[in-house]
């Protein structure tokens, strides 16, 4: 599963707007349709709030990163 897929299964799995998670992290709204989209991606800081935004555990965040190399 690329990123981009990840962020927009996890906002829609907790029935979270864009907004309201842009506004959370601090981020414009047109930023988080573009790291949705695979327009752009989050910076590392960027990620370590999303996951723990999500309350993301180490097992899930290894296994996104494994699926992500696994892509390439």
């Amino acid at each position: 599963m690329e990123l981009a897929e990840w962020l927009y299964k996890k906002r829609k799995s907790y029935d979270y707007s864009q907004e309201f998670v842009a506004q959370h992290l601090h981020v414009t709204q047109q930023w988080l349709s573009q790291w949705e989209n695979g327009i752009g991606y989050p910076n590392f800081s960027m990620l370590k709030k999303i996951f723990q935004f999500y309350n993301c555990t180490s097992e899930e965040i290894s296994e996104l990163f494994f699926d992500i190399h696994n892509d390439l």
